[in-house]
């Protein structure tokens, strides 16, 4: 019996390799000679770095150092850099991510990606020529403008003093100048990302996500006057239309400022996970697969990574058990009737439990699910 285990994280609880590490686990304890493969999975944010390194550990070395977090404290971080091909891995999450805040500090006012322009600065000194940045997971609304500074952009006001590289400081910039010495001439830059948002407005960064990174409606409000003069400044002067970019809007228009600063194209960062994962040929090879995320609901089948992984078994036949933190529906409005069984967390204990505890429930549904084989 071969089973392969292919979850996403369960945000604020535990990482992807974990959630796959205690679900074998439970199943192993009644059934010891299951033949488990395990591959942790990501949407592009946080964990990214840790899907791709353990499908392809050979092949990739891990660059670690200290670099400016969200909020201008150096933090640990690390990417990964494949030396034959000369690629760089680069997880904004890892200097820039929400999950490096506790919910009190977040403030995309000020938060920055200044730490994303120090590591792609970085993988260019150890010679870089490819480089894929993933941009899920952020705490920041800056457009980039951290991550252009540090590789040698300048913005100015309408005095044409200069700018700091901040969210709150967007409204202000009237131009944007170029560094002296184009450090990513030569470079492609691939961005992955899933998300489809516009720079602003309604659908755009601010007004969808500003909230969660810890704004409030007023400086939602500032954060999108601001995306949308950056965005006119940068078509008077580069002609690049932002806002009619899909996906431009990712990571607070980290997407968006990379097209500027980066010269980069937006691509599927689930396409690009699994590819270098190898799902496809692994779920051709197994029996059964387990997949799941922290919370699945009707968005879950919108696009999302455990839809993807729906979409491959679909393509070969292959049936699936879902586990979650939390459902928002049953098996039979899921409607699809490859997924034999959903397991979810908080079916016996409340949220705050399933959270705190994730690691021995998910050995406990690994159990459960052992039974059925």
């Amino acid at each position: 019996m071969k089973i392969l285990i292919a979850p996403d994280s369960f945000k604020g609880s535990l990482r992807t390799g974990k959630v796959a590490e205690a679900i074998s686990k439970g199943i192993l304890s009644k059934n010891p000679e299951a033949i488990i493969e395990k591959v942790p999975l990501a949407d592009g944010g946080e964990g990214t770095l840790e899907a791709i390194l353990n499908s392809n550990s050979e092949d990739l070395q891990i660059i670690s150092g200290k670099y400016s977090g969200p909020l201008s404290v150096q933090t640990e971080a690390f990417f990964l850099f494949h030396q034959k091909e000369k690629t760089a891995f680069i997880e904004m999450a890892q200097t820039a991510g929400l999950e490096l805040l506790k919910p009190e500090e977040r403030n995309p006012l000020i938060a920055s990606t200044k730490g994303v322009g120090q590591q792609i600065k970085q993988s260019i000194e150890i010679g870089a020529k490819k480089i894929i940045l993933f941009v899920g997971g952020s705490a920041t609304n800056d457009a980039g403008i951290g991550m252009g500074a540090e590789l040698g952009w300048t913005f100015r006001d309408e005095f044409e003093e200069l700018v700091e590289p901040f969210a709150k400081n967007l409204q202000k910039i009237k131009y944007i100048n170029p560094p002296k010495v184009n450090l990513l001439e030569g470079i492609e830059v691939k961005i992955a990302t899933d998300v489809t948002n516009p720079f602003y407005g309604e659908k755009g960064a601010a007004k969808v996500f500003g909230k969660q990174k810890g704004a409030f409606s007023n400086e939602i409000e500032l954060l999108d006057d601001g995306l949308k003069n950056f965005a006119e400044i940068v078509e008077i002067e580069f002609g690049f239309d932002l806002q009619n970019i899909p996906g431009s809007g990712a990571a607070g228009g980290l997407a968006g400022g990379g097209i500027v600063f980066l010269n980069g194209k937006i691509v599927s960062g689930t396409e690009l996970i699994f590819n270098y994962c190898n799902l496809e040929e692994k779920i051709k090879n197994a029996d059964w697969v387990i997949s799941g995320e922290g919370k699945i609901d009707s968005q879950t089948f919108e696009g999302k990574l455990v839809s993807a992984v729906l979409n491959l078994c679909k393509k070969h036949n292959k049936k699936v058990i879902l586990v979650a933190g939390k459902a928002d529906l049953n098996l039979s409005e899921l409607k699809n009737e490859d997924i034999v069984h959903l397991y979810q967390l908080t079916e016996n204990h409340t949220p705050e439990y399933a959270i705190q505890n994730a690691g021995e429930l998910l050995e406990v549904i690994g159990e459960k699910i052992a039974k059925l084989f």
